[in-house]
């Protein structure tokens, strides 16, 4: 798995911490990202590693930049923060600094994949009426099958 560089490094984290992430979402972390997180525990990407170009991936709207990665504590203060504007089963584990996100998978067909939840795009109706009936597909693009791959496509402007 690729190693990126941060502006902040962070103390690894306690295997309890992490669990209490794995708790809060009712399921254990895809094993590729809680290895990570428990090294990192998040941070913020030095230039070279937090930019995404549409380019290499044109099914996005916009090429993503990645701000920070969230620590542990984040994860849940952000998770519950956006409460059901993000999809049960995802898990917000970045942003953009403009109030987009970077999502994980966590269950089903989404399990281990990464993706950008854009907020700018998210179904009016769904946000008005407080439900999370699936209609989100409008706002959450793939970026990568797995974290590994993710942090491959990781580059600079």
């Amino acid at each position: 798995m690729r190693n990126i560089r941060f502006l902040d490094a962070r103390a690894a984290i306690a295997d309890r911490e992490i669990r209490l992430v794995e708790q809060a979402f009712g399921t254990d972390l895809p094993s590729e990202f809680r290895e990570w997180l428990g090294r990192t525990n998040g941070g913020l990407p030095t230039a070279e590693n937090n930019f995404i170009c549409r380019e290499t991936l044109p099914e996005i709207p916009t090429s993503v930049r990645i701000e920070e990665f969230f620590d542990a504590e984040q994860i849940l203060s952000v998770s519950h923060d956006y409460g059901r504007r993000v999809p049960s089963g995802f898990a917000p584990i970045g942003h953009d600094g403009d109030g987009n996100l970077v999502l994980l998978g966590l269950l089903d067909e989404f399990r281990g994949g990464v993706y950008f939840w854009d907020h700018e795009n998210e179904p009016a109706a769904a946000r008005l009426l407080g439900t999370n009936d699936h209609s989100w597909d409008e706002n959450i693009y793939s970026l990568a099958n797995s974290w590994s791959e993710f942090l491959e496509l990781l580059g600079s402007v």
